[in-house]
């Protein structure tokens, strides 16, 4: 058995050339790390629209807070990058102006005691609803809570958990 060496066309020979270069580029920037978006023109900004629906009741406010990072969420509504609210009904609508698109995550308090955070029974255990973006469930976690804003307008709703 005889061996033959594989046979590339010149075109072949500078395209598998170019690829090894940019590849190596990508490496040499920082490829696979998350890199912060380009700014956007002023009129790309979001305008994102959250439903919230299974309120137990129409004492207090529905409070929201949109979150850039892992810092705070979903407890420290103070640290988020956006924060909104709307009086205590279901159906009620959370609005949030001019958001940079990107990556965030949400987390919506029923606080029927409008004290600005969440009730909590001895154990820990939430005594008012509450809800969270994307797919997260059990105890939160920022990653699985990630939604993606593209301009001009994203609507979502999500339903308040009870314990």
């Amino acid at each position: 058995m005889t061996h033959r060496e594989p046979q590339f066309s010149r075109g072949q020979a500078v395209r598998g050339w170019v690829l090894a270069v940019l590849g190596l580029a990508a490496v040499a920037c920082g490829a696979g790390r998350r890199v912060p978006p380009l700014p956007q023109a002023p009129d790309a900004a979001v305008r994102l629209e959250v439903a919230v629906t299974g309120l137990r009741g129409t004492q207090g406010m529905v409070r929201g807070a949109l979150f850039a990072s892992a810092t705070g969420f979903p407890m420290e509504h103070e640290r988020a990058l956006f924060r909104a609210e709307a009086p205590a009904r279901d159906g009620a609508v959370l609005v949030f102006e001019n958001v940079p698109p990107g990556e965030y995550a949400l987390a919506v308090l029923h606080d029927a005691d409008a004290n600005g955070r969440m009730a909590r029974n001895a154990l820990g255990i939430p005594r008012e609803g509450y809800a969270l973006s994307g797919e997260a469930t059990g105890l939160p976690r920022f990653d699985a809570a990630l939604i993606r804003l593209a301009p001009p307008l994203c609507r979502l709703e999500l339903r308040l958990r009870y314990w």
